[in-house]
């Protein structure tokens, strides 16, 4: 992997995957190679996110004074809301912190060169009560219920499949005639491929978590109430 000049010391994080088959990710990559990596399986994983990339860092030998990482790799989502505020605000602080650059990659742009070159491909991902998110190359990600997955695009047959979502949409899958693959989540040297590639493009665009869905969190309806005096 060709690695832009200095950043050849990439934590990586990835907190976006929901539901019970979620699989958090935590690693460290020293000249685009894993020397050091954490997976937490399912719900909240984000959540253990903290110590993870302490011992992360620890085990590659970054935690020491000016030996931490050049760069911090987050996924944007689409996925868990919870999980992709948790992981971006820690990738923030850490970036923040060691005055690394910080980028951001979505699970979609991570899985898609894993399908053949020439060949059409489809993102799924598990989102909350039965439904997924969907995207197609250089789209934007929607919700779906598993039934309904994919109505209204023009998806071609033998299209491939990638991402997490992929078993809870099968049987409408069929009908489409798309075809499942085993990649179904972001690889440390996946993220970092994408990352990379991005930085040596100089594109450093604020980082900011890919939501499909409308926050459900609202104000009251009477107002917010006014501030202590």
């Amino acid at each position: 992997m060709s690695v832009p000049v200095g950043v050849s010391r990439l934590l990586v994080l990835n907190g976006a995957p929901a539901g019970e088959g979620a699989e958090g990710l935590v690693a460290a990559l020293k000249d685009g190679r894993v020397v050091a990596e954490r997976r937490v399986l399912g719900r909240g994983a984000a959540e253990s996110f903290a110590p993870l990339c302490r011992d992360v860092l620890r085990e590659a030998g970054w935690d020491r004074v000016g030996g931490g990482p050049e760069g911090v790799a987050v996924v944007t989502g689409p996925g868990s809301f919870t999980g992709l505020r948790a992981s971006l605000a820690l990738a923030r602080g850490l970036a923040l912190g060691s005055g690394a650059v910080l980028v951001g990659v979505t699970a979609a742009e991570v899985l898609f060169p894993a399908v053949p070159v020439g060949e059409e491909a489809i993102w799924v991902g598990v989102a909350r009560r039965g439904r997924v998110f969907a995207a197609l190359r250089d789209g934007e990600a929607e919700a779906f219920a598993a039934g309904d997955f994919a109505v209204g695009w023009e998806v071609p047959r033998g299209a491939w499949m990638v991402g997490d979502g992929q078993d809870g949409v099968m049987e409408r899958a069929g009908v489409l005639g798309l075809r499942a693959t085993g990649h179904r989540f972001p690889t440390a040297e996946g993220i970092a491929r994408v990352a990379l590639a991005r930085l040596a493009a100089g594109d450093l665009a604020e980082v900011r978590p890919v939501y499909v869905d409308p926050p459900e969190a609202k104000p009251p309806a009477a107002g917010l109430r006014p501030a202590p005096c």
